[in-house]
């Protein structure tokens, strides 16, 4: 199984979007988010938090899981 490809961590909440700097100093957004804003919050929270999550799955499945390392 190949590893996993996905925008790297750490993500970070601001207004409604779901941002990162890495790995150019640039600010990206990964997501834009709508609704209410209790709702907006918590899954602007929960998105950015992916990365870790990620990282927190792999650990504990030693990868097999995912077909991905602790570090990806």
């Amino acid at each position: 199984m190949s590893n996993a490809k996905h925008t790297p961590g750490p993500w970070k909440v601001w207004n409604d979007r779901v941002w990162t700097d890495e790995p150019m100093d640039e600010m990206v957004a990964i997501c834009v988010l709508s609704g209410n804003r209790g709702d907006r919050d918590a899954n602007a929270a929960l998105c950015a938090a992916a990365p870790d999550l990620l990282a927190a799955l792999a650990e504990v499945s030693g990868g097999v899981l995912l077909g991905i390392s602790a570090t990806t």
